[in-house]
């Protein structure tokens, strides 16, 4: 039972596996295998360079289809998912994976955020950061194989970008041959057109395997001069000594090329090597047919524990920068090499047949160390994913060999007529015209230990691969295998297209082998004058030109606040963006607002503002230099009673803007005379008609800036002999009005201009020498309160500046009524008829009649609201004639 579970779960796995495979389209492992190991070559990098970095290539469709596994029902039911969720670490970092280093992953919600412009342009430049970064820490670290990781994954990401995406379409006609990097960015913004495909989208001819139309090969041939490219420059990122020791490194060789050959090894028997196998179909169940041969890889795979450590987690560390959703600020130099474009040998297979009917060696699958026969008929009669044992057809696959490197294709399973669609060679061969080509058909064993028969493709006894030399132009073959003997090794056929395509021409502007993108202009810098009131932000604008060599425009502006000495704000993005407010917190100072702009060759030099001031800082405490009272000949009789003053203070921030200067009560602290006055280093005034008594009076000065700031307070005294000899005039037209409990006594502004009004008192009682007099301060009216106040007198004195008083004739009319404590309301007793009660008003009136008795408009909309309403009560009422 055991055993048997063990292979549920590897049913399961393999399901799983080929069902992801089958849906994705473009760039198969094949495909990145010899893309990757093809540049490599080239570059100078050894067997064992090449095959880390080739397995960490790998690693990112394993990632972006690992939670289907982990995920699995029967996975989990078995338990399983914990042990893989270890294997491919946290799930943040397996959802980054499909995200960026896939370039067709950048769906989110069903929308495509990667359709045109600046969305492309930032895929790019992210990439491009988080792959400096991680370069420069592998390096920083003596990390070699950590360097051949961030190797292996960036150039998935860069190679699928040409796989995913409508590059070749859009600008083959307009450009040719040209990567990303070749051609500007002005250019690749008017492609509006220009996009990226979703991983389930199927409906584009620049995808899948090689053959199926132009556009395919296009893109495969660019993406292998961007691969080329995008090595050449991590390369130029790292010192000559490390690289060296990144080429020819040979740590872990055993445990790399075991880890390598099982990715083969699964990938072919999967279909999933250089495109889909249009022969794999689907049992009824919908579930993929996958050979039991993926089953024992993966039961391999899991049990090869030297991967986890030695490669996985290299992995995982480095994806981790790689994918950084939030890429820092990372300076990288672009420096492209323009590689000269080669000729190209193009292999493509249109039949494949089995030319003995006798049967072959395959009559029984191997299946061990997993399950004996009874498990596996239990496994046929129950869950109906396995087809019949019984079946006897060959399971065709190819090595092709190119100049004596190898193409191996994917497995046609169980027929012995094939027309394969995924069987094909795509290779660079330099400047040649011609190449030698090997061809040798397999037929594969169940067993994964076991050795596969070889097919004889050619008639004459003892050859068995076929082998064309010095192949020019386009050429058919058909070979016919010598069908004397149909045993181990049998016999097929096969026809077959090999072409060779001249594509060696190179670009325009390709005269020098390298492109060094110049950097933008130094920007201009404006702020938003010499001083700001703002405390929390600043504004600015600035402007950037790019230079007429370069090819890459802005692409990013950043920002800085510095005060003198430091730094208040770090470099931040402002993206395109050429104004801004800041957020920032001011303290007293000048500040500088600095600007870099950026493209891919890096960033321009920093230009800053003039400077900015703002100010928290108080002005210094002011100082009375001078205060004496004048004589009153001095000014006449105009401006009597008036003092003199001088005040100095300083501020070195934005200057002073405003003194406020009190006189107060020495004895008392009464505060009896205030005024606010403009500012300057320098006040002199003279402050004329004060409205005090004699005394001494304490005199207190204040200086605020102009950003409110406001100094600590300054006091000196003065005594003041105010001089005046004339009383001042009776209050004017007082009243009094008395109520039931209380007596409202008015009256109008005196004026003397002499010493000026002090105060009002209000007096009531049979004579003023005996009256209760009540403050009343520089009111004009005064509400005495009392029970029975209309037997008494009333008077209102007025009391000058010096002290001199007159007090008005006795108040005798007075009213006798009850002050009312809410307003006098209006009864409503039909929809037409309101009724209006007043002490002296009663009768009903029509309600078009209401608005001929002198009520205010305000009063006047409350009716209009009142009279509207047909479900008014009978005893509302409202105020007419303000009673």
């Amino acid at each position: 039972m055991k055993k048997f579970r063990l292979l549920i779960f590897l049913l399961t796995l393999s399901a799983v596996l080929c069902l992801r495979m089958a849906v994705c389209s473009a760039y198969d492992t094949g495909n990145h295998y010899y893309l990757t190991s093809n540049s490599m070559v080239k570059l100078g990098f050894q067997p064992n360079a090449i095959t880390h970095a080739v397995i960490n290539n790998y690693y990112d469709d394993g990632f972006q289809s690992a939670d289907d596994v982990i995920d699995n029902e029967i996975v989990k039911l078995l338990g399983k998912d914990s042990l893989w969720a270890a294997w491919y670490g946290p799930s943040y970092l397996r959802n980054r994976s499909k995200k960026y280093l896939h370039f067709d992953s950048w769906a989110e919600n069903g929308v495509n955020h990667m359709l045109s412009g600046m969305n492309l342009e930032n895929a790019w430049d992210t990439l491009l950061r988080n792959t400096h970064k991680a370069v420069k820490q592998a390096e920083s670290e003596n990390d070699v194989a950590g360097f051949l990781a961030v190797l292996g994954m960036t150039t998935h990401a860069v190679q699928d970008f040409y796989a995913h995406s409508n590059w070749t379409n859009v600008m083959y006609n307009d450009y040719g041959n040209r990567t990303w990097f070749e051609v500007n960015q002005s250019d690749r913004l008017a492609k509006t057109d220009l996009k990226t495909y979703t991983s389930t989208e199927q409906a584009s001819d620049d995808k899948d395997y090689a053959g199926k139309s132009a556009y395919f090969d296009n893109s495969y041939k660019e993406a292998y001069y961007a691969t080329l490219q995008w090595i050449d420059l991590l390369d130029n990122w790292v010192s000559p000594n490390f690289l060296n020791n990144a080429k020819t490194y040979g740590a872990n060789y055993a445990d790399a090329q075991k880890e390598f050959q099982l990715i083969i090894d699964m990938s072919t028997a999967s279909g999933h090597w250089m495109g889909r196998n249009a022969d794999r179909v689907s049992e009824p169940t919908g579930m993929p047919v996958c050979d039991f041969d993926l089953l024992k890889f993966g039961l391999m795979y899991s049990q090869n524990n030297n991967h986890h450590e030695v490669f996985l987690d290299k992995w995982k560390k480095y994806a981790d920068i790689v994918t950084d959703p939030n890429p820092v600020d990372e300076v990288y130099p672009m420096t492209i090499t323009i590689f000269p474009r080669e000729n190209w040998v193009n292999i493509d297979f249109s039949r494949v047949k089995q030319t003995c009917d006798g049967w072959g060696p395959d009559t029984q699958v191997d299946f061990f160390p997993f399950i004996d026969l009874s498990d596996m008929d239990i496994i046929k009669n129950h869950t109906g994913l396995i087809k019949s044992f019984d079946d006897n057809r060959p399971d065709f696959y190819a090595n092709i060999r190119v100049g004596g490197r190898l193409f191996r294709t994917a497995v046609e399973y169980n027929t012995d007529d094939t027309r394969p669609t995924n069987w094909s060679a795509l290779t660079p061969i330099g400047n040649n015209l011609s190449a030698d080509i090997s061809m040798q058909l397999m037929d594969r064993d169940g067993d994964i230990e076991g050795d596969d028969d070889e097919c004889d493709i050619e008639k004459a006894e003892g050859k068995k691969i076929w082998v064309g030399y010095g192949i020019n132009g386009v050429k058919s073959f058909h070979t016919d295998g010598d069908e004397d003997d149909c045993g181990d090794g049998d016999e097929a056929s096969c026809d077959f297209t090999v072409s060779i395509d001249q594509d060696n021409t190179l670009l325009p502007y390709s005269q020098n082998s390298k492109i060094t993108y110049a950097l933008p202009e130094k920007p201009t810098v404006v702020d938003e004058g010499a001083f700001t009131q703002n405390r929390t932000y600043l504004k600015a604008s600035w402007e950037s030109k790019t230079p007429v060599t370069n090819y890459y425009p802005i692409h990013e502006y950043q920002y800085r606040v510095r005060g003198t000495g430091y730094t208040l704000v770090d470099w931040t993005s402002a993206g395109l963006s050429t104004s801004m407010q800041i957020p920032v917190q001011l303290g007293s100072g000048e500040y500088f607002v600095d600007i870099r702009a950026k493209n891919f060759a890096g960033f321009s030099e920093i230009a800053s503002s003039d400077g900015i001031r703002t100010d928290i800082t108080p002005p210094q405490c002011p100082v009375i230099t001078e205060m004496f009272q004048t004589n009153p000949e001095d000014y006449g009789f105009l401006y009597p009673n008036s003092v003199k003053m001088t005040v100095k203070s300083e501020d070195y921030g934005v200057g002073i803007e405003k003194y406020n200067i009190k006189f107060r009560d020495s004895h008392t602290g009464d505060n009896m005379y205030e005024v606010t006055l403009p500012g300057g280093d320098v006040l002199d005034t003279t402050l004329v008609d004060l409205p005090l008594k004699n005394g001494v009076y304490n005199v207190t000065v204040t200086a605020t800036d102009k950003f409110g700031n406001t100094s600590p307070p300054y006091t000196d005294f003065v005594q003041l002999n105010l001089y005046d000899t004339t009383k001042p005039p009776c209050a004017l037209n007082a009243t009094a009005v008395g109520y039931s409990n209380s007596v409202l006594i008015t009256w109008g502004n005196s004026y003397d201009p002499e010493s000026g009004i002090f105060q009002y008192n209000v007096g009531v009682g049979d004579t003023p020498e005996t009256a209760t007099w009540y403050n009343g301060g520089k009111a004009t009216s005064y509400e005495v309160k009392g029970e029975d106040l209309q037997s008494q007198k009333f008077w209102v004195k007025v009391i000058n500046g010096f002290s001199l008083e007159s007090i008005s004739e006795t108040l005798n009319n007075i009213s006798s009524s009850n002050k009312p404590s809410t307003p006098r309301l209006i009864d409503i007793t039909t929809p037409e008829k309101i009724e209006v009660r007043t002490p002296k008003l009663g009768d009903p009136i029509q309600r078009e009649d209401i608005f001929n008795k002198g009520i205010t408009n305000i009063l006047k909309e409350s009716i209009v609201e009142i009279l509207k309403n047909d479900a008014i009560q009978a005893d509302t009422r409202i105020i007419v004639n303000g009673r």
